[in-house]
C-alpha cells in the first residue's frame, strides 16, 4: 500500500513539473507569436511611414512651384480678402444680371 503511495506521488511531481512545463512552453509560443506580429507592425508602420512621408514630401514641393510665393499668415490673409471681395463681386454682377 505504502509502495502504491509512493509511485502516485512520484506522479504527481511529475505532472505538476509537466503542467508547469507545458503552461511555459505555451506562453512561449503565444509570446513568440504576439512579437512577431508586432514586428510586422512595426515595419508595417515603418514602410507606411516612410511612403506617406514620400507623398507628401513630393506633393509640398509640388505646390511650392505653384504657389510662387512664400507661406506665411499675412499671404493667407490676403487671398482670403481677395476670395471675399471677389464673391461679394460676384453676388453684386449677378443681382444686376437678374435686374436687366
Amino acid at each position: 500500500m505504502q509502495l502504491c503511495g509512493s509511485i502516485a506521488e512520484k506522479h504527481e511531481r511529475f505532472l505538476s513539473k509537466y503542467k508547469q512545463e507545458l503552461s511555459s512552453l505555451e506562453r512561449i509560443l503565444v509570446l513568440q507569436e504576439e512579437i512577431d506580429q508586432f514586428n510586422h507592425w512595426i515595419n508595417s508602420g515603418k514602410q507606411a511611414y516612410v511612403e506617406k512621408r514620400a507623398k507628401a514630401l513630393a506633393e509640398l514641393e509640388e505646390l511650392k512651384k505653384t504657389a510662387g510665393k512664400k507661406v506665411s499668415a499675412r499671404n493667407l490673409d490676403a487671398v482670403r480678402q481677395k476670395i471675399k471681395d471677389r464673391e461679394s463681386s460676384l453676388v453684386y454682377w449677378r443681382g444686376r444680371a437678374k435686374g436687366m
